[in-house]
């Protein structure tokens, strides 16, 4: 398998295509439009994707789901599936975007630690709610990978304060991440990657995630 980031940078969260021998997976859809993120797609050969997978339901992750075919299959905590509707909780009013409001044909809500083969590629879901009440991370046991969404990041976390968000989720939330083994390497939202460890020991010292 390989992870082939597109990070546009700004506002936008950070996009990653991965590919296995069976086809293509996206994990997250940044900012609309989304014609970056086609054109991007189209240059790789991703199509037809076989899922998407949307860490959490603000718009600057699946704004450029506007550009992309809605019968794709599409991973989403069950309860932030009102964000794709509702430009007030996907964040487009709060920030003077455009308001952001679509459907999905095929939209699926994992549960907690279910696992599912997608396209050869095992994912495991882990809700980890706080920055928003379904926010998902997304880990990859056999490639040693966890996609974070907004729940971590390279020195730092998600903020807890926008509409939806869970303060009191946080800590639980940080420490199902952070117990994965510590050579697990994290590719979040925004930012560059890191690993279980580094930020294990950074946000609990002293605590070796067991």
């Amino acid at each position: 398998m390989e992870v082939l980031p597109y990070c546009p940078g700004g506002l936008a969260g950070n996009i990653y295509l991965l590919r296995s021998e069976e086809g293509f997976l996206l994990v997250d859809a940044g900012l609309a439009p989304g014609k970056g993120l086609r054109s991007f797609l189209e240059k790789e050969g991703a199509f037809p994707l076989l899922a998407i997978l949307l860490t959490h339901g603000h718009f600057d992750h699946m704004g450029g789901l506007l550009s992309l075919p809605k019968d794709v299959p599409l991973y989403l905590g069950e309860e932030d599936l009102p964000f794709l509707g509702d430009p007030r909780l996907n964040g487009t009013l709060l920030f003077g975007e455009e308001p952001l409001s679509l459907s999905w044909e095929n939209a699926l809500s994992p549960q907690d630690g279910e696992e599912a083969r997608i396209g050869g590629i095992l994912v495991r879901f882990l809700k980890v709610p706080y920055h928003t009440p379904g926010s998902l991370a997304f880990y990859l046991p056999e490639e040693g990978i966890l996609f974070s969404g907004d729940a971590l990041f390279r020195d730092g976390i998600g903020r807890s304060d926008l509409p939806g968000g869970e303060p009191r989720k946080e800590e639980g939330s940080l420490r199902k991440i952070l117990s994965l083994p510590g050579e697990t390497l994290v590719y979040p939202g925004h930012g560059k990657r890191t690993t279980v460890l580094r930020e294990r020991q950074s946000l609990f010292p002293g605590w070796d995630g067991r």
